[in-house]
C-alpha cells in the first residue's frame, strides 16, 4: 500500500541550516523507488506552521534527532500529535541510536525510534511487517518500550 510520508529535517538555533540532510535524504530516495509518496523537507523550528502539516496529512512523519535539538523535535511531536493523532512519528539519527529508549520515555507523542542505517527499517515499518521483526526499531506494547 503506497503510503504518505513526510521526512522533516528540523534546525534549531546552534544547527547549520542544511535542507539537503544526508540521512533523510538518502532514506526519501530509497522509499520513493518502493513507490511511496515521500516529501523531503528542511526547515528552522522557529518557521514551522502546523496548518501546512495538516494539508499534507501524512500517515508517517519522519525526523532525525540530534542532542542540540531534541527539545525542539519534542515540543513539535507534541503539536503534531494535537492536531494529527492517527499520524505515526519515527524519530531516527544520532540520537534515537543511543537514547532511543529514552526519548520514547521522555516524550509519549513519539510512536517510533529507529537505530542505526533506516532505510530498511522504515520500509518494513510503513508496510505493516510486525514490529517485533523489524531490526532497529524501538517501540511500545502496551504502554511498555
Amino acid at each position: 500500500m503506497k503510503r504518505n510520508i513526510l521526512l522533516l529535517a528540523v534546525f534549531c538555533q546552534g544547527m547549520h541550516t542544511n535542507t539537503a540532510e544526508v540521512g533523510i535524504s538518502c532514506i526519501a530516495a530509497f522509499l520513493r523507488k518502493q513507490n511511496h509518496e515521500v516529501e523531503l523537507r528542511g526547515i528552522r523550528v522557529q518557521d514551522i506552521v502546523i496548518e501546512e502539516l495538516l494539508n499534507k496529512k501524512p500517515d508517517y512523519i519522519g525526523i532525525p534527532v540530534y542532542e542540540i535539538n531534541h527539545q525542539a523535535v519534542y515540543a513539535l511531536c507534541k503539536d503534531i500529535k494535537d492536531y494529527l493523532p492517527h499520524t505515526k512519528i519515527i524519530v531516527g539519527g544520532v540520537y534515537p541510536t543511543y537514547k532511543g529508549r529514552i526519548m520514547l520515555k521522555e516524550c509519549s507523542d513519539i510512536d517510533f525510534a529507529v537505530k542505526g542505517e533506516g532505510e530498511y527499517t522504515m520500509l518494513e515499518l510503513i508496510e505493516g511487517k510486525p514490529l517485533s521483526s523489524i531490526d532497529g526499531l524501538i517501540y511500545r506494547t502496551n504502554a511498555k518500550l
